[in-house]
C-alpha cells in the first residue's frame, strides 16, 4: 500500500467526476407541457360627440352650412366614421325661432378619422345644414343644437 493516500485522491476525484456528469445529463433531459390558455376580447367603450361652435354660416335661404362637433374615443384602436344620421334640431331660442327653420341633408363620401384615445378630437361636415327662406330676423345669432349618429368602424 504504497499509494493510500493517492488512492483516497483518485476515488474523490472520479465521484466528483460521475456526480458532474450525472448533473449534466439531467439538465439536458427535456419536458413537453399540454394544457389550456385564455385570451379575452375587449368590450368597446362608447364613443360621445359633443356640439362645437362653427362657423356662423346661415342665413334665410343657405343650403350650405357646417356642422361642427367633438368626438371622444376612448378605445385604445382608431375609428373612421363614414355614416351620418340626423336626429332632433333645437333652437336655442325655440320661441322667436323655431327649430323646424333649420334642417339637414345627407352627407355624401364622409370619413371622419378618430384616432384612438382621442379626446375632443374636432370634425366638421361641410355644406349639410339648411335654413328657411322664411327663417324671421330673430333667427339672427341663433345657434342650433343637432343630435347626430355616427356610424363607422375601427381601421
Amino acid at each position: 500500500m504504497p499509494f493510500p493516500r493517492m488512492h483516497k485522491l483518485f476515488s474523490a476525484a472520479l465521484a466528483c467526476g460521475v456526480a458532474a456528469g450525472i448533473g449534466t445529463a439531467t439538465a439536458l433531459w427535456t419536458s413537453d407541457a399540454v394544457g389550456g390558455a385564455d385570451a379575452v376580447a375587449r368590450t368597446s367603450v362608447h364613443i360621445t360627440v359633443q356640439g362645437d361652435s362653427g362657423a356662423a354660416d346661415l342665413y334665410p335661404g343657405a343650403s350650405h352650412g357646417d356642422v361642427s362637433f367633438t368626438v371622444d374615443n376612448p378605445n385604445p384602436y382608431p375609428v373612421r366614421f363614414t355614416g351620418l344620421t340626423v336626429g332632433m334640431v333645437m333652437s336655442s331660442d325655440e320661441v322667436a325661432c323655431p327649430s323646424h327653420q333649420v334642417t339637414l341633408h345627407g352627407a355624401t363620401g364622409l370619413e371622419i378619422d378618430v384616432p384612438a384615445g382621442a379626446v375632443g378630437h374636432p370634425a366638421t361636415v361641410d355644406a349639410v345644414v339648411a335654413m328657411s327662406r322664411a327663417a324671421p330676423g330673430a333667427c339672427q345669432g341663433a345657434s342650433f343644437a343637432i343630435e347626430l349618429t355616427l356610424t363607422g368602424e375601427q381601421v
